[in-house]
């Protein structure tokens, strides 16, 4: 099981949270946050369930478990511009491979880039917004020996922070800001500590 938090800390922007996108695993509590919108100063708590039985994978007497492998689609407003940002997780429940995630963002409806550019194939997210190689999409292995892997993207407006928890628990905070805050004050209003 993986949480998925989201947290809105930009004045001004606000999220909504459009699709659950799933490969493998499913959203626990799918009907009860998705429409709804998030303004500064307010989560989502996504809880996640691998939905099919462990794999068996044997090497060296050693076996893997089953994994998530989901995405959240979210319409993001600030001052009269429109954004989608996909926000996606792979979990290994158990397993001995490194958790992943990725933070994709587009102008509008998904059909290009802060800049204006159209790239299809961009992060494994179609021109549509769709997830279209999941793989692609969770670009950002956790490849440290912190307790989380911290990455960000940012368009002129805000910034898209993920806190990557390596453990077969764990937690991945998404987390929206200003441009330009500091990374200490992401990480305590996110509540991460290494």
């Amino acid at each position: 099981m993986a949480t998925i938090k989201i947290q809105n800390g930009m004045p001004g922007l606000v999220l909504e949270l459009k699709d659950p996108l799933s490969n493998a695993g499913q959203f626990d509590n799918p009907n009860g946050q998705f429409g709804d919108k998030l303004t500064d100063g307010q989560e989502a708590d996504l809880t996640i369930s691998a939905y099919f039985p462990a794999r068996q994978v044997f090497s060296l007497g050693l076996h893997s478990a089953n994994l998530t492998h989901t995405a959240i689609s979210l319409a993001a407003s600030i001052d009269g511009r429109e954004y989608t940002v996909i926000l996606a997780e792979h979990t290994y429940q158990g397993g001995f491979s490194n958790n992943q995630a990725g933070v994709v963002i587009r102008m509008g409806e998904a059909y290009a880039d802060e800049k204006g550019n159209i790239d299809p194939t961009s992060h494994g997210v179609s021109a549509t917004g769709a997830v279209s190689d999941w793989d692609a999409v969770c670009y950002h292995e956790h490849k440290t020996a912190q307790k989380y892997a911290i990455f960000d993207e940012r368009t002129t407006k805000f910034m898209v922070t993920c806190f990557l928890h390596n453990s077969t628990k764990g937690t991945i905070v998404f987390r929206f800001d200003a441009v330009g805050t500091p990374l200490s004050t992401r990480q305590k209003a996110a509540g991460i500590s290494q």
